[in-house]
């Protein structure tokens, strides 16, 4: 990641206090650097992340415009961004005392201005008092991650895609991204985590109802996910219905229209998207609370994997070929 700029502004809408940077961050200073880095990094790959996208009447787009075609520079466009979010958390009674981090980067070619507003966390530091005793202070930190409170923005400058993390809160009577919508005037798709767990639920249903092996199925899913995320290609919901329902073929419409009605693309993008760990691995519960967890590409090898139905209706589970065993 190569940082080309770095402003960071003080939003205190609790104290009424609007303290905007009169000088960019020292990105060349070792620490100062490996604190932001550590924070872009987080905000490129959120999980949670949604895709996002402009309105026409978007005002921020139009000062984006002006950023990108070079007639305002990343410090007077970096000091409106921080007025007009502050104005709006004020309007929407937003009242907390935060950190607006204003990012220009170059990450694989690709370059990508991150907004990153940010809450204070509570700490307790220790130092002498007036008469040399050691004494607890409580003070305040800004955290090296991104917090599930956090307002995030991820746009690529060369086209305007979006992207947006950001916690739906109440406003008017209905839960909204009420920053994205208000502050970016921009919509949200539901992000990869969501998309993920719509497709699962819907999956497993499906299979259920018209009586496939859920045990083959959801595995199957996970494992073309997980392959999509690592090389970074789209999902297409079609595709991934053609090959979870080949056996029952009415019912890949049904698989594809359901994901739909749940507010999920037609394709689905995994760029910067890291997998968690549960992602990874297959869990199978069976009797007696027996649960065995296994790598997702085991589950599609008989060398080293099998589910074995017996004809009284019990199953047998082998894992296969194995060096090494050890007590956990």
């Amino acid at each position: 990641m190569q940082i080309e700029h770095s402003m960071l502004h003080l939003l205190n809408t609790a104290s009424q206090t609007l303290v905007c940077a009169q000088a960019p961050l020292p990105i060349k200073e070792e620490k100062t650097a490996a604190f932001l880095e550590r924070k872009l990094s987080k905000a490129l790959g959120a999980r949670k992340r949604k895709q996002g996208s402009f309105q026409e009447n978007s005002l921020f787009l139009e000062r984006l415009r002006q950023y990108r075609d070079k007639t305002i520079s990343f410090d007077a466009f970096s000091t409106w961004m921080a007025e007009h979010l502050y104005a709006e958390k004020s309007e929407c009674a937003r009242y907390e005392d935060s950190a607006f981090l204003i990012s220009e980067i170059v990450e694989e070619g690709r370059r990508y201005l991150i907004g990153i507003d940010q809450n204070y966390q509570s700490a307790m530091t220790c130092y002498p008092d007036q008469e040399q005793n050691n004494a607890l202070y409580e003070t305040t930190v800004l955290p090296n991650g991104i917090l599930k409170t956090d307002f995030v923005f991820v746009i690529e400058l060369s086209d305007f895609t979006l992207y947006v993390l950001e916690e739906k809160s109440e406003w008017q009577g209905k839960e909204t991204t009420l920053l994205a919508s208000r502050y970016l005037q921009a919509t949200t798709a539901p992000s990869f985590e969501e998309t993920q767990k719509v497709m699962e639920t819907v999956g497993k249903t499906m299979s259920e109802k018209y009586d496939m092996d859920v045990v083959k199925v959801l595995p199957k899913m996970k494992q073309m996910m997980k392959e999509a995320v690592e090389a970074q290609s789209e999902i297409a919901v079609a595709e991934v219905a053609e090959v979870l329902f080949q056996e029952v073929p009415y019912a890949k419409d049904l698989f594809v229209e359901e994901v739909k009605n749940a507010g999920i693309a037609a394709k689905v993008s995994t760029a910067h998207c890291r997998l968690a760990k549960s992602n990874k691995v297959q869990k199978l519960l069976a009797d007696a609370e027996i649960e065995i967890t296994l790598p997702l590409e085991y589950l599609s090898q008989p060398a080293k994997f099998e589910i074995i139905e017996a004809a009284d209706g019990t199953y047998s589970i082998q894992i296969k070929n194995i060096t090494n065993l050890k007590s956990k």
